[in-house]
């Protein structure tokens, strides 16, 4: 990835000559994509299907439900194909971000999987800033100290409590989160550069066929050698329907609201996740969070209130 020039740029590095497209539609789409995305904790628990098979599996049928909609995809959010350069870091960082998160929701909680997933925002501001010279504003950095703040105390909880044979989960927990900040960050640059070459936004099915393509590629030789993918075909067949409504369709929402909102608002807003994952583990699998939890997750969701009421419309490059 390429970092621009930045001359003539409006606060949160986004060029002039520009318009604004519906913040609160963003939003919508975001909280959306969070509560559909939410049902991963407990359905990793519920199937008692290997980790890296149920997220193999889970990603061949994202990546098969956007095959028959590329056309309709083109005409609903843009025609413009994904740049390969960078689409093949963010797929990547993709594969890292749901591999990683499936497996420490397997080995720990979900509770502590998601929350620690959700360093995300902090990740993607310094990506975002880092590759592309995008400015963080001060709601941002208050929301982001708020979230900082949570996940600290997650992680003090764990550091204190859990046995050092113990930490792969929330290790795998901020591995994912380093994983979904790159993605956010990634989707967001695939789409403003499809904007700067052909004028329209990128084709999002295309986007999301990618992502989940490379997924399914890397993991499933690897849940192949662990002899991990001898599942009945329902179990199969139910795996496949989940990806497309709980990966295709969130992902297709996400990278609408994403395009309204910018990376690390969209990081920010999409925080409400952590609250819904451990509750749906709690209702479907008898799973309790930890008691840190609730202070962590607190403090990360008073940063979406902030992002939330307190955040800007976002700008767009007209091409």
């Amino acid at each position: 990835m390429t970092r621009p020039d930045n001359g003539n740029a409006v606060p949160g590095g986004r060029p002039e000559g520009v318009r604004v497209e519906g913040r609160w539609v963003g939003v919508a789409l975001l909280l959306a994509t969070a509560t559909l995305w939410s049902l991963a904790g407990v359905a990793v628990k519920v199937a008692g299907v290997e980790p890296l098979a149920f997220t193999a599996v889970r990603s061949v049928g994202a990546a098969l439900a956007m095959l028959p909609l590329l056309g309709f995809g083109a005409k609903l959010t843009g025609p413009a194909r994904p740049a390969g350069r960078l689409m093949w870091p963010t797929a990547f960082c993709y594969t890292a971000m749901v591999g990683a998160f499936i497996v420490a929701s397997a080995v720990g909680t979900a509770a502590e999987a998601i929350l620690l997933q959700y360093s995300a925002p902090a990740w993607a501001a310094v990506m975002a800033w880092g590759l592309f010279g995008r400015r963080v504003t001060r709601i941002q950095l208050a929301a982001l100290a708020c979230a900082a703040s949570g996940v600290g105390v997650l992680l003090f909880r764990l550091w204190n409590e859990v046995r050092p044979d113990g930490l792969l989960a929330p290790a795998l927990g901020l591995l994912s989160g380093v994983g979904y900040a790159g993605v956010i960050v990634g989707l967001d640059a695939v789409d403003l550069d499809a904007r700067r070459r052909t004028g329209g936004p990128a084709n999002v099915a295309a986007v999301v066929l990618w992502n989940n393509a490379v997924a399914a590629a890397v993991l499933l030789p690897w849940a192949a050698l662990r002899g991990e993918l001898s599942l009945p075909p329902a179990t199969i067949a139910g795996l496949l329907a989940l990806g497309v409504v709980q990966m295709a369709l969130p992902y297709v929402l996400f990278q609408l609201g994403l395009r309204r909102t910018g990376p690390v608002a969209a990081g920010l807003i999409l925080l409400i996740e952590p609250a819904l994952n451990p509750l749906w583990a709690y209702l479907g699998a008898g799973e309790r969070p930890p008691p840190g939890s609730y202070l962590g997750g607190g403090l990360i969701l008073a940063a979406v209130a902030i992002t939330v009421l307190a955040g800007r419309r976002r700008r767009l490059p007209t091409g």
